[in-house]
């Protein structure tokens, strides 16, 4: 419920936001110009005219809008009352509208005012006109009609600022902005009439209720212009009109903000209105209330860096003193309109008492501190606002919290001002050190991350928030991938992309086996296939020199060390995708491809991006979700990006034409993430016999036995990470027990990782020293040559820690099988089907009938299992271990070859493209 009702405020937000922002920007285009034909009094002349404009306009329209708009919805069910209420408004407005220039004209006579008279009916008529266009969008935004909004404001805009350029070319300076501004609003005068003519509808019943629950906003109106009045009148006071110049200059870049936060809020109070229907109101509207509240602050920051940009880019130099205002004049400006947030849900209630009450205390507050820090010129201002408006955003709070009793927490919205101040207080510092761009640019990436840090967003909010997102990108996306078929009828040339981005070279590890196994059957059936590849580099150009592209990141982030490195890897594998894929452009001016190839990696999409480019099928190699990886090794590291990380993977996913992944699991897994099964094969690792090839490693064999002394033994091997899953705690469970039974037993564990201490913690603690070897980490070939000299196989794989299914398919057991050696297995979904016909070891000592088995299968968690396995197995025949290693072998031979996988892939592609 709340995403849809985020939903729709985004959707009216972004045309209200999108509206003012393209009218700053008109604004803006032009200041260079204006600041050239102006001086800054002039400007403070003409902020003082914005003043008198605020003040009549937020009188003269607030009773007609806010009342047309509440009575509106209040009577959106009885069609009489609801035209009623619009005709009420639009009547009141004229009048008003009307009126003032004779006010205008009254309080000339006394000298209120210091403009001359054709100054003075220039203003009235903008104001007047204006109150009646007001109206008319007003109207519009009741009926939520954002393309007409957009079309109306941002016209009158145009239209004005053409008029005064055109006015103060001709000479007429200042003058031009009030010519422009009346004559743009008595444009759209015909729209009010023919709304005034619809509306022929009157109640002075409803008018008198209009005007009681009204009465109280326009006080509140008044009070509200006078935030941004006080300020300015002790300013043109104190210091003249040049120095208001430079605050009317700071306010060009605080509209920015205002614009879009008055958007935000316009479209609060129909929310607020619905979400009181609601079963769950309270927690609705306290929720919403968090993320408008988040929104304005986010807003704000980016207004800072934006306005920073725009003065260093389009400003005039001597106009750079601006800079160092910018986060002090900030402050302020969004403390008021948090305040207006927790204030917007009031014009809703029935209560309105509170709203000039606050209002008239903010205004003697804010008046007591400008005369306290008005000496301090513009930081004092700059302070006496920011605690006012603080003052007043925390009772504005109370007050919320009072009339709709919603859970929100005070401490949350501590927390957020708290880390706006940092982020300020490091703004401020690389303006005053002058600090490179790029510096602005990573305060910009640290607030999403802080906020993610310190459970500003929660992480169920983050959760919804995230699939949502999730979902619109990939909507979004298949706009700009088309998902047409790709026909081909074979693969003769294949680009292989590997693209891990790793801090050490990967030299060992069942990746290295899978990705080589691939590329050399690929090329034993005739494929031309270059290798792009940012890991394992050393080992792909000794064995492909000449078809081997080394994929680098530049070293942006070289920065980012000790403590900040894991944020480091994290940002070099996001830009990843776009630095490789550029890089590789210039290889398709050269070749012709049939396919791209990936394996996958974390938060990379670079055979995406290149097959969408080129219109080539994309082959994806899936062994596992990279995002449930990391989070089950790192679950506590920060700077994690996991919503990329997820958005990413969804995406390569969805759009990779063919999906390779290892086991049936992964299969089952990706269709429940709504992945087209038909794109999938499932395709488990395999294993070169030629090189793992027992006969041909006869005399290695001894050498290594001999060398180790265990010439004598019965060697039981394991190679593998030492990590949980990988069986690691079994193996040190069960090694002294099998010592117990089988003097003769001698393990050859292969490896290094993580586990590695506690193994070798386990076997000096239980004296196993004598009875155990430890190779290290080693490469792959030295790895073969320790597996030919063991004379059984153990491999006692672990399920998943968090209860999900196992879906790998370990590469040594494919290894394990082409040494014609037995095997001991985990009885553990794809591991099961590799080893069969396989036995339980209660099976091999009382079956006679067993001369068809490959291993030996046992529960993963049976540690008795496993000793028992390994002693009835030392004591078994060396015929009927030999027998049963063949089996092994001839499996491999027959269904695991890499070639045999290669000619799996090639017909699953060709058939499905």
């Amino acid at each position: 419920m709340i995403l849809n009702y985020m939903k729709r405020g985004a959707y009216n937000s972004f045309f209200f936001a999108l509206s003012s922002t393209l009218v700053r920007a008109i604004n803006f285009l032009f200041l260079p110009y204006l600041l050239s034909k102006l001086t800054l009094e002039e400007f403070g002349i003409w902020d003082f005219y914005q003043l008198i404009f605020s003040y009549s306009t937020l009188l003269l329209s607030s009773v007609a809008a806010t009342g047309m708009i509440r009575f509106y919805l209040l009577y959106q069910d009885d069609e009489i009352k609801k035209k009623q209420s619009i005709g009420n408004g639009l009547l009141t407005a004229l009048c008003g509208a009307f009126l003032f220039p004779f006010v205008a004209l009254f309080l000339y006579k006394f000298h209120f005012f210091s403009f001359d008279l054709s100054q003075l009916l220039l203003i009235s008529l903008s104001i007047s006109f204006f109150t009646l266009f007001s109206l008319v969008l007003a109207y519009i935004r009741m009926q939520e009609k954002v393309v007409s909004y957009l079309v109306f404001f941002c016209g009158q805009n145009i239209i004005a600022t053409i008029l005064t350029l055109i006015g103060i070319s001709l000479g007429y300076r200042i003058k031009a902005l009030w010519y422009g501004n009346a004559c743009s609003f008595f444009i759209f005068l015909p729209v009010f009439a023919k709304l005034f003519w619809n509306y022929r509808f009157y109640s002075y019943s409803i008018f008198k209720e209009q005007l009681n629950y009204s009465l109280p906003l326009v006080i509140y109106s008044f009070m509200y212009a006078s935030f941004f009045s006080v300020d300015r009148l002790y300013l043109q006071k104190v210091h003249g009109y040049e120095m208001l110049g430079v605050y009317a200059l700071l306010w060009r870049f605080g509209a920015l903000f205002q614009f879009v936060a008055i958007a935000l809020i316009d479209a609060w109070p129909l929310l607020i209105y619905n979400a009181q229907k609601e079963q769950n109101e309270r927690i609705l509207i306290s929720q919403l209330m968090r993320y408008f509240i988040l929104a304005l602050v986010t807003i704000g920051l980016f207004t800072i860096i934006g306005s920073f940009a725009g003065i260093m880019l389009f400003f005039p130099h001597k106009y750079h003193f601006l800079l160092k205002y910018l986060p002090g004049f900030f402050i302020p400006l969004i403390f008021l309109e948090i305040a207006r947030v927790f204030q917007a849900g009031f014009t809703l209630s029935t209560t309105t008492t509170y709203i000039p009450v606050l209002g008239i205390g903010a205004l003697a507050t804010q008046i007591s501190l400008l005369i306290l820090t008005g000496s301090f010129n513009m930081w004092g201002i700059f302070l006496a606002n920011s605690v006012c408006f603080f003052l007043y955003g925390s009772c504005s709070f109370y007050l919320s919290n009072r009339v709709y009793q919603t859970p929100f927490s005070f401490g949350w919205f501590i927390k957020l001002i708290v880390l706006l101040f940092v982020h300020l207080t490091l703004i401020e510092c690389c303006i005053f050190t002058h600090a490179h761009y790029l510096f602005y640019l990573l305060v910009v990436l640290m607030w999403p991350i802080s906020l993610l840090m310190s459970h500003i967003i929660a992480p169920h909010e983050q959760l919804k928030l995230t699939r949502y997102i999730h979902e619109y990108i990939v909507k979004l996306f298949s706009k700009v991938i088309p998902s047409t078929p790709i026909l081909i009828n074979n693969i003769q040339s294949l680009l292989y992309l590997r693209t891990d981005i790793c801090s050490d070279e990967i030299t060992a590890g069942g990746s290295i086996a899978h990705t080589l196994g691939v590329i050399n059957a690929f090329q034993k059936k005739g494929t031309n296939i270059i290798i792009a590849s940012s890991a394992m580099q050393t080992i792909l150009k000794n064995n492909f020199t000449s078809h081997f592209i080394h994929l680098r990141i530049p070293p942006l982030f070289f920065l980012l060390r000790w403590k900040l490195g894991y944020l480091r890897w994290r940002l070099e594998c996001i830009f990843s995708t776009f630095f490789f894929a550029f890089k590789l452009r210039r290889l398709f001016k050269k070749n012709r491809f049939d396919a791209l190839y990936q394996r996958y990696s974390l938060l990379n999409a670079t055979g995406l991006l290149l097959s969408s480019w080129y219109k080539i099928p994309l082959i994806l190699e899936y062994n596992g979700s990279e995002v449930w990886q990391f989070h089950q090794l790192a679950p506590k590291k920060w700077f994690k990006f996991n919503f990329y990380a997820q958005i990413i993977e969804s995406l390569n996913l969805t759009y990779a034409h063919s999906i390779i992944v290892v086991s049936q699991a992964l299969k089952d897994d990706l269709i429940e993430k709504n992945i087209d099964p038909r794109k999938i094969l499932v395709n488990p690792n395999g294993v070169d016999t030629d090189v793992y090839n027992p006969l041909a490693l006869i005399q290695t064999r001894h050498k290594i036995r001999t060398q180790l002394c265990i010439e004598n033994k019965f060697v039981v091997g394991f190679v593998g990470t030492f990590s949980f899953w990988h069986g690691i705690e079994m193996i040190a469970s069960i090694i002294p027990h099998v010592i117990k039974y089988c003097p003769t037993i001698h393990f050859l564990l292969i490896g290094d990782g993580m586990l590695k201490p506690y193994l070798v913690q386990e076997i000096e603690r239980t004296n196993s020293t004598d009875y155990v070897t430890l190779t290290g980490l080693v490469s792959a070939e030295c790895a073969r040559d320790y597996l030919a000299a063991c004379d059984a196989f153990i491999c006692p794989t672990q399920p998943n820690r968090d209860g999900t299914r196992f879906f790998g398919s370990p590469t040594k057991l494919f290894e394990y099988l082409s040494m014609a050696k037995p095997i001991i297995a985990s009885n553990l979904e794809q591991l099961s089907e590799v080893i069969s016909p396989a036995i339980t070891r209660d099976e091999l000592s009382t079956t006679k009938d067993n001369d068809q088995f490959v291993g030996i299968l046992v529960e993963p968690t049976d540690m008795q299992g496993f000793i028992d396995s390994i002693c009835v197995l030392v004591n078994l025949s060396v015929t009927k271990q030999n027998e049963a290693g063949s089996r092994a072998r001839l499996k491999a031979q027959q269904h695991y070859s890499w070639s045999d996988h290669v000619h799996k892939i090639e017909q699953f592609i060709v058939r499905s493209l």
